[in-house]
């Protein structure tokens, strides 16, 4: 299993997954998820699970989020 600190950004013009420094304290690399959906009743979480998987090319079943369900930074494992 393969974990990925997710950034999320809803309500956007087009939906594309990229890599991306944030200036956090932590410095870290984050999967940058935008996407049209808005997070609401879950729409989003399901958009990035579906982009996600198709970034990675795996089966949306491989990808499970673990933590930060209404946040936009997310954990996601893969496998």
């Amino acid at each position: 299993m393969k974990t990925y600190k997710v950034m999320v950004k809803p309500n956007k013009k087009q939906n594309k997954v990229y890599w991306e420094k944030v200036s956090l304290p932590e410095k870290e690399k984050y999967l940058v998820v935008e996407t049209t959906e808005l997070p609401i009743e879950g729409k989003a979480n399901k958009m990035v699970i579906k982009l996600v998987a198709g970034f990675f090319k795996l089966p949306k079943s491989s990808i499970m989020i673990k933590m930060g369900i209404k946040s936009k930074f997310k954990t996601v494992v893969i496998g």
